[in-house]
């Protein structure tokens, strides 16, 4: 009798970026044809020390890649450098290869795309990001001559609030929901590449799109890398001939403190989640006030 166990490990597959003990926290959930990216502006500072008020995701969003219009499955994802809190996936299609990458920074989460034309004949690539439910607008959908490279909320937060903003690609109208859906997109010759990056500010408004525009994503992307990397370099060193259980030991860690984060009265506490369970009711460890973090970071 064969006895197998591969449907509990079954997509969906959810990962969380952040910086450690951070409130801003964007959510990933794997599937077939597309990344589920969630979050919520809400954070545990405003809820009472020891209560259980799960904090949920109000946004939540669809993002894929296209070559020509068509959909590419994702054929597999892991971590950044196979350890760290970053989303790292590579499509390898016969029309082209993508590859995206995912971290939380300072002031946004980023995700970067990089994009080549590995064949003989011209391509459209595009990355999509729709949102899903009734909520989001891109200007440029509403006024002809108002801009598409970023969106902002319309509804269920302040109206002006950016949701995404697109940098350094062609952000063309799409038209797969009522004005929620932006992209971007580039049309390489034989052997061109591309990059450009889709980022979640966590605090900005129409008024800042000029400074997110001009803003160095990619120097606050690599900041949020190396945060990562000086963290779990202090852990303790694992050698074993098995690399994935030594991958999945330094990952437990990162992913403790992705699910750390400040609460009420200056504490700062761990969750057993990042949504459904993310309170400080539901966390462990409310032991420790931000300034004794601080100082112990600083070691």
């Amino acid at each position: 009798m064969k006895i197998d166990f591969s449907y509990a490990f079954a997509l969906p597959h959810r990962m969380a970026i952040a910086l450690p003990d951070s409130s801003d926290k964007t959510i990933i959930d794997v599937h077939p044809d597309h990344l589920g990216v969630r979050w919520t502006y809400g954070n545990l500072l405003n809820i009472p020390l020891g209560a259980f008020m799960p904090l949920n995701c109000n946004w939540a969003a669809d993002m894929w890649i296209e070559i020509d219009g068509r959909r590419l499955g994702l054929p597999a994802y892991d971590r950044a450098e196979d350890i760290l809190p970053v989303f790292h996936a590579i499509y390898d299609d016969s029309d082209g290869i993508i590859e995206i990458e995912g971290v939380g920074g300072t002031s946004g989460a980023i995700f970067e795309t990089r994009v080549k034309n590995s064949t003989n004949e011209p391509h459209r690539y595009s990355l999509v990001f729709s949102i899903t439910g009734p909520f989001g607008e891109v200007p440029g959908y509403i006024n002809s001559d108002d801009p598409l490279d970023y969106m902002l909320a319309g509804w269920n937060d302040r109206a002006d609030r950016v949701l995404a903003v697109g940098i350094g690609a062609k952000t063309p109208l799409r038209r797969d929901t009522a004005a929620r859906t932006m992209a971007l997109e580039w049309d390489l010759k034989p052997g061109e590449t591309g990059t450009g990056l889709l980022v979640r500010p966590y605090r900005a408004y129409e008024e800042d799109v000029p400074e997110l525009r001009s803003h160095d994503w990619r120097a606050e992307f690599e900041a949020g890398k190396e945060t990562w990397r000086a963290l779990l370099g202090k852990a303790a060193r694992l050698d074993i001939p098995d690399p994935a259980v030594r991958n999945a030991y330094y990952a437990c860690i990162g992913d403790i403190f992705i699910m750390r984060e400040p609460v009420a009265d200056g504490y700062v506490a761990c969750s057993p989640g990042t949504e459904g369970y993310r309170s400080g009711g539901a966390a462990r460890g409310i032991d420790r006030r931000l300034s004794d973090v601080s100082r112990s970071a600083g070691e």
